[in-house]
């Protein structure tokens, strides 16, 4: 254990914001004069708020005397905040953390400096800071103009730019202008692959097509009808009309496809949605994919984060506008819907065997989980619940145990094997084990054999029982605790039995008779190897008479004792004194 002082107000019925929780205080004891002998440091625990069940914060206050009283120089907050009064001289080490208030104008010396952090106030001044070390290496710059790096030379500041023109790079010299907008607020030119147009009103399922050579307008969906397609008119224009057919590809990288009826795969045209980041939606509608492959529908996830997405949308068919996905099979045949990864494609999956009628989960390459046409689930490797309770219909665990149930609450317990029985083991610590009836109940735990009840608990406020129809038996245990080579101090464990032989090498001084209850008989036969006695009693032991046992020198005495006092108090008789052999 490790040791502590602690320092205590004993003064204060409470704590109030300013209250002195404890201090030390330094001072010389044989000194003279005034100064000399007053505290010349102190450390104080200071309370920052009114103390209470939830506030306790307190501040360490160092005070240090300059020919004087000592005077607080610094103080350590709750929060952890260092306030101190006069200047901070660092040799060979750092500063971190935020300096929250800086009273000095300047810093006289500093050398090695890494970080300057934010100025919140004042200004940089100086002459001209070179590139190298971090200024512009002029001391004016044209207003309006951007400014060009020179290496390590100074900042060339451009003119200023003409409207609409841009600066562009070309990865060789310093990078040139060119006039790309038609102003500074207006749109891209077609000489620089703008459209030079205003798409700010295009809507919801307009497109752009071209109306003219270097001219772009917008094709508006207002007024079309669903699931109408683009199609190019006679007149080179383009405009909605109702579809006339056409077929379906594949959902590529990146892309997203929408269905609005029915896709069809024939073998050897298998569809797929590829990665990366790639998303298929039914809309609401039906889709079907048809083939002779036995993957016909693939959705490659791709590597990495990348994701492959096929979502199923609520349509307007079905009453409660369900999102639904089939996987229909042949009639002896299954339905998989497979889950892996690029290492191991079908590492885990969901099966439906149609022949039998089980659905099956398949976890890392083995049958985890099977539940059989009658709705009863089979677990491969048993199971383990973290919630606060369960609730299982009836259930059967075979021959395996159940065990970290905590409380198990149930109808009945019933051994579904006469051959192998039931077998109730309490475990765990020994202070633990116990079955607890619950109060007030006639019918607590029964005992019954068919429809005989053989032993009833009644916990019936004020009428508590033990009932037994049969004739209640007992047999003590009679089986003989050897205790040898004794003297001294001898302990007769009340736990092993009721017979202790006791051979004795020597003066019995304590006879310590434990766990006995009360009305427990205790039979206790002393061999005595030579000329000894029982000089004392651990317990309070009564002799018939006021006469203890006096011992049989190298001969046999048995005595019995009653216990009178749980493991205290006993009454004693001489059953046999110096027992021989006729």
């Amino acid at each position: 254990m490790v040791g502590s002082i602690t320092l205590q107000n004993v003064n204060d019925a409470d704590i109030v914001d300013g209250d002195v929780l404890g201090k030390v205080a330094f001072a010389a004891s044989s000194e003279t004069g005034t100064e000399a002998l007053k505290v010349a440091a102190m450390i104080e625990a200071v309370a920052e708020k009114t103390f209470d069940a939830s506030n306790n914060a307190t501040e360490f206050v160092f005070s240090l005397a300059a020919d004087g009283t000592a005077a607080s120089k610094m103080t350590l907050s709750s929060a952890g905040l260092l306030t101190i009064t006069g200047g901070i001289n660092v040799s060979g080490g750092t500063i971190a953390g935020t300096i929250a208030t800086v009273t000095q104008n300047s810093i006289t010396t500093m050398t090695g400096l890494v970080t300057v952090g934010t100025i919140g106030t004042g200004v940089w001044q100086g002459t001209d800071v070179t590139v190298a070390h971090g200024g512009t290496g002029v001391s004016t710059l044209t207003d309006g103009g951007i400014l060009l790096g020179s290496g390590t030379g100074a900042i060339t500041a451009l003119a200023v730019l003409g409207d609409g023109v841009i600066v562009v790079g070309d990865n060789d010299v310093d990078p040139t202008t060119i006039a790309a907008f038609t102003a500074s607020d207006g749109v891209l030119k077609h000489e620089v692959g703008g459209l030079e147009l205003d798409i700010s009103g295009i809507a919801i399922g307009d497109v752009l097509a071209g109306t003219g050579a270097g001219a772009v307008g917008i094709v508006t969906s207002t007024g079309h009808a669903d699931g109408q397609v683009l199609t190019l008119q006679a007149d080179g224009t383009a405009d909605w009309e109702a579809a006339s057919g056409g077929g379906s590809g594949d959902v590529v990288a990146g892309s997203t496809f929408t269905t609005a009826g029915v896709i069809m795969a024939a073998h050897g045209d298998d569809k797929k949605i590829d990665e990366p980041n790639a998303l298929l939606t039914t809309n609401g509608q039906a889709m079907t994919v048809s083939s002779t492959e036995s993957t016909p529908f693939i959705a490659n996830g791709g590597a990495g984060t990348v994701n492959c997405t096929f979502v199923f949308a609520a349509g307007t068919g079905d009453t409660n506008n369900n999102a639904i996905m089939k996987l229909t099979s042949g009639t002896v045949a299954s339905s998989y819907l497979y889950m892996g990864d690029t290492d191991t494609a079908n590492i885990g999956y969901i099966r439906y065997k149609q022949n039998g009628d089980e659905m099956i989960f398949h976890v890392n390459s083995a049958d985890a989980l099977t539940i059989d046409s009658s709705q009863v689930a089979t677990f491969a490797a048993g199971i383990v619940s973290t919630a606060a309770s369960n609730t299982l219909g009836a259930t059967s665990f075979n021959d395996a145990n159940i065990t970290n149930v905590g409380s198990l609450a149930c109808d009945s317990v019933v051994v579904d094997a006469a051959g192998i029985g039931l077998d109730v083991v309490f475990g765990g610590t020994t202070g633990l084990n116990k079955m607890t009836l619950t109060d007030n109940l006639a019918d607590a735990l029964n005992i019954t054999e068919s429809s005989n009840s053989y032993m009833k608990f009644v916990t019936t406020n004020s009428g508590e029982s033990i009932v037994t129809s049969k004739n209640l038996v007992q047999h003590p245990d009679m089986t003989n605790t050897a205790l040898t080579s004794q003297s001294g101090s001898v302990v007769i464990n009340a736990n092993l039995g009721n017979y202790f032989s006791v051979a004795v090498t020597g003066n019995i001084t304590g006879l310590d008779i434990q766990n006995a209850v009360v009305g427990q008989k205790i039979l206790i036969r002393f061999a005595w190897s030579g000329s000894y006695s029982v000089t004392g009693y651990t317990d309070t032991v009564i002799w018939p008479g006021g006469t203890a046992l006096s011992a049989t020198a190298s001969g046999v005495d048995m005595v019995g004792f009653i216990c009178t006092t749980a493991s205290s108090a006993f009454d004693a008789f001489v059953i046999g004194e110096d027992i021989k052999t006729v």
